[in-house]
């Protein structure tokens, strides 16, 4: 534990002086991100990738990213009949999430964290806010805790007759550390300059947000608000779908933990109720293999559980049918043209481009890296959270009546479990501060090994729950947990930074970058609208939600 403590004391000083540093430089960094010929559903359509596109008499949209933060965008467009003013493009690289294919949609070859998340849409989640001061103890204490624990994992390796003693974590005692911050690879000589600036960014906007201004408990309410807009948003879309269900199981390893738990949800207008640890059983019975019992568990009745990334698909295969062009390519950057008219050149690897009128940067962990090219990166201070996630198959079940569809999806000691399919189950969690992923897969974590230990205990009937089936996903974290849904500048626009909510938080956010966009194309107002407004009648502030708020 002195070696832990030594590590963090040697990095903390660094991290702290780069954050109180100037601000980011207007500086170009030349990157590129995988995306890769158009596409248009019913057609064989194909663009010229040789040379620069030119669309004089159209208005042309471009949303740089397919999956829930660019598909959400593009639908709520589609739903303004905005597809009729102006020709709506999509691009991205993933091929999994840029098809419509719709008998397998989610593999472990789709990367992102739309295709890896617990599928939960969950409003009273949404008031857990990272940016406090609590948190920054909670980082260093799990960090010291991770630290120590690979430690012995390695001593154990060497000796291997050490590893008779199992510590109180392997044995459910205590619960597992949750967060990670591995500052060498966020700041280190790994990490390219744009990669590097991007955290200090970050951190320089979570620190004033946790440390100096007291807001934090009014941030839970406003994401609370978006979550139950955004729930209401998914059924509206899934009016004649049976593919959800209702209800969720809080977990906690004490009574004063859960009563704070319940007393948050009713407080910001949700329903729960206290449940005994035999009815939790009733409800779930796999919950009773858990060493660590009895539990406390809140029962919240209004939360959803629907496929996230099977839902991506349907809103793809929708917008195509409407005219909506997909196209995979690999970005190298976004330029702003000179004219009389904001115009933006995104520019591709194979050495083309194509000219837009309006651009949505929506590429989650990518948005900094976009933004930080056109020097705007204060504009859009996203740094990736790596999570773990594990997706367990079952046999295919004898008849329809022995399905294997879990009764209830929970949360246990910050692991999210949810049913996917009668014959598979996700488990998601955790959150690191590890760089960007093309260069954190040497990165060790806990959190495979944690998931693995949870999931052979409540599920000893998968058929894959090892170690090496525990895949990580980025998600793109604001510094103050509200997500950034907006115009940049004219004819720029953003939507990311949804961190962990993602799916609950995503068609309501898009659905606010539709209201932006269609303001701009339709010339604006003489007095701006102050709100964003849902179709369930709620409203909440635009500035709330502006990237430029960071520039206060």
């Amino acid at each position: 534990m002195k070696e832990g403590v030594a590590f963090l004391l040697a990095h903390l000083p660094i991290c702290i002086i780069c954050v109180f540093m100037s601000q980011q430089p207007n500086q170009q960094f030349p990157f590129s991100f995988r995306f890769s010929q158009w596409r248009r559903f019913g057609s064989a359509q194909v663009a010229n990738t040789n040379s620069t596109t030119n669309h004089d008499d159209t208005l042309r949209v471009g949303i740089l990213g397919g999956e829930i933060a660019g598909i959400s965008v593009a639908h709520a467009l589609v739903e303004k009949d905005l597809q009729e003013k102006c020709e709506i493009v999509v691009i991205e690289g993933d091929p999994y999430a840029c098809s419509n294919n719709l008998n397998n949609p989610v593999t472990n070859q789709w990367k992102a964290a739309t295709a890896r998340n617990a599928n939960s849409l969950v409003p009273a989640a949404a008031m857990h806010v990272f940016s406090e001061k609590s948190a920054l103890w909670k980082v260093l204490r799990d960090t010291l805790v991770e630290f120590y624990e690979l430690k012995r994992e390695q001593l154990q390796s060497l000796w291997p007759s050490s590893t008779q003693k199992t510590i109180r974590s392997e044995q459910f005692a205590i619960a597992p550390p949750y967060f990670a911050l591995h500052l060498w690879k966020c700041i280190g000589p790994t990490a390219s300059s744009a990669e590097r600036w991007s955290f200090i960014t970050f951190m320089k906007h979570y620190l004033r947000a946790s440390l100096l201004r007291n807001d934090a408990h009014e941030r839970g309410k406003q994401l609370v608000a978006l979550a139950a807009a955004n729930r209401n948003l998914f059924l509206r879309y899934s009016q004649n779908s049976s593919s959800f269900s209702r209800g969720f199981l809080s977990l906690h390893r004490t009574a004063d933990s859960a009563k704070q738990a319940l007393d948050e949800v009713h407080e910001f207008g949700e329903s729960a109720e206290m449940i005994s640890w035999e009815r939790t059983i009733q409800l779930e019975p796999r919950l009773g293999r858990l060493p660590m019992q009895p539990l406390f568990t809140v029962h919240r009745t209004n939360d959803i559980i629907a496929n996230c990334g099977a839902f991506v698909k349907d809103l793809v295969s929708k917008c195509g049918k409407t005219g909506v062009l997909f196209r995979n390519a690999t970005v190298k950057g976004v330029t702003a043209l000179d004219g009389s008219k904001p115009k933006y050149r995104i520019t591709f690897e194979d050495g083309s481009s194509d000219d837009f009128d309006v651009v949505v940067l929506a590429a989650g962990i990518r948005n900094a890296l976009l933004a930080a090219c056109m020097g705007l990166g204060d504009c859009v201070p996203i740094y990736p959270l790596r999570g773990h996630s594990f997706t367990l198959s079952f046999e295919p079940p004898a008849n329809e009546a022995t399905k294997i569809q879990m009764n209830r999806p929970f949360s246990v000691d910050s692991i999210y479990c949810s049913s996917i399919s009668p014959t598979s189950t996700r488990m998601a969690g955790f959150g690191e501060f590890v760089g960007y992923p093309e260069k954190a897969g040497d990165v060790p974590s806990l959190g495979p090994k944690i998931l693995t230990r949870y999931s052979q205990v409540l599920f000893p009937d998968a058929t894959n729950a090892t170690i090496k089936e525990a895949l990580p996903c980025f998600r793109p974290m604001s510094p103050d947990d509200m997500p950034l849904a907006g115009e940049i500048q004219p004819g720029l626009f953003v939507h990311g930074g949804h961190g962990t909510l993602g799916w609950t938080l995503g068609l309501a956010t898009g659905e606010c970058v539709a209201q932006a966009i269609a303001d701009y194309i339709n010339g604006g107002q003489d007095i701006p609208a102050m709100y964003f407004e849902f179709p369930d009648g709620s409203k909440i502030q635009r500035s709330i939600l502006s990237p430029n708020r960071f520039l206060d």
